[in-house]
């Protein structure tokens, strides 16, 4: 008992060492990345072997409760990111000077895994200050809004890597999280690389929502709601009983994705003749499919997608992607709940909810309206 209580607090000792040396990591690389700086190279040695003994250490603590779990089945089911991200990790350290986005992206994940484990999320759902959804909800939407802010104004982000003023980091950071489509910088020609994936990260922690975004992150790296992350994130999602939150957040995050990847595909194939680079087709299509089902309005082009209005298969796509993200999560939820009761057999499929009704009603009122009328 004794031993095991030792080996707990210098496991707890060992997570804070590698949180602090993390931080400092994602310090240095958004730093030296974001102004173009160079800095001394045993710093970045430093950080290759933070990053080892944090894969080592990660190795040993996977094994270690899967060879004490019950259900050793179970626990590779829900522990399989854990070999992507190790294996990401490895690809990235292998040439950290080719590839400082990755570096970033890299020490970023290696936060979020820290903080997912243990009681990192319980503790902070437990703050009093935090404890209101409507306080939590803001504050969550002013920190990404702040954070993306600032790595907007950073050289990196622009095409000419000169600094983006402060006025329009922060307007291009709202409209991007609050997914208004309203931009004062052509995003095609003024921002990097950089900052279109800055931007399209804001889309999508927007999109999905913040909390549900952040919650989503941790699920998947193995954390747990309890009653009380449970009960905020109920009334957030404005739901009935707290019971189905963590059912919702796990459909959202694979309703998302499969619905964000199909329309990926379909744009990969009508824009690689266009385009005739795999690569450019690939990540245009991936921009517009994401900021399409965010309802966002942001493009890469600079006339955004009148080059395409003739384009049967462009304008369906991306139509039947707007209008599936922009119904809302927790309707779609509710069709496919009654969907699965009427596919087996049930006898008593659940009712549709008034609040379901009422936005496919109005949703093809205003569709249709606005069809007949244009």
């Amino acid at each position: 008992m004794k031993n095991s209580m030792n080996s707990m607090i210098s496991f707890n000792l060992f997570e804070k060492v590698m949180g602090a040396f993390t931080i400092a990591m994602i310090l240095l690389v958004t730093v030296e990345s974001g102004f173009l700086v160079q800095f001394p190279g045993w710093l970045h040695l430093l950080g290759i072997i933070v990053s080892m003994i944090f894969i080592v250490a990660g190795v040993f603590e996977f094994l270690y409760h899967l060879f004490a779990s019950s259900s050793k089945r179970d626990y590779l089911k829900s522990g399989w990111w854990n070999f992507i991200f190790f294996f990401f990790i490895f690809l990235t350290l292998k040439n950290i000077e080719a590839s400082r986005f990755l570096g970033l992206i890299r020490e970023i994940f290696f936060l979020l895994m820290l903080f997912s484990k243990r009681q990192f999320f319980r503790d902070f759902f437990a703050q009093p200050y935090l404890r209101n959804p409507t306080r939590l909800l803001s504050m969550s939407f002013l920190t990404i809004i702040l954070l993306g802010s600032i790595l907007l104004t950073f050289p990196v982000s622009s095409e000419i890597h000169q600094r983006t003023g402060i006025v329009d980091a922060v307007f291009t950071a709202t409209s991007a999280t609050c997914v208004t489509g309203l931009i004062v910088k052509d995003t095609s020609n003024h921002w990097s690389t950089f900052g279109e994936i800055i931007i399209l990260l804001l889309i999508q922690a927007g999109g999905l929502g913040i909390m549900t975004f952040s919650i989503s992150i941790a699920l998947v790296f193995g954390a747990r709601l309890g009653l009380r992350e449970k009960k905020t994130m109920g009334e957030i999602l404005e739901l009935s009983s707290v019971g189905d939150v963590g059912r919702i957040i796990k459909f959202i995050l694979r309703f998302t994705f499969i619905a964000e990847g199909i329309g990926v595909i379909l744009l990969f194939i009508r824009w690689l003749p266009y385009f005739g680079n795999a690569k450019k087709a690939f990540y245009h299509s991936v921009f517009h499919s994401i900021s399409a089902f965010c309802n966002a309005g942001f493009s890469l082009f600079s006339t955004s997608l009148k080059g395409f209005i003739s384009d049967p298969v462009i304008n369906i796509v991306m139509m039947l992607l707007i209008v599936v993200g922009g119904i809302g999560f927790v309707v779609i939820f509710d069709l496919f709940r009654k969907g699965n009761f009427i596919r087996e057999g049930r006898f008593r499929a659940p009712k549709l909810t008034v609040h379901t009704k009422l936005v496919i009603i109005v949703s093809m009122m205003l569709i249709f309206a606005r069809f007949i009328f244009f």
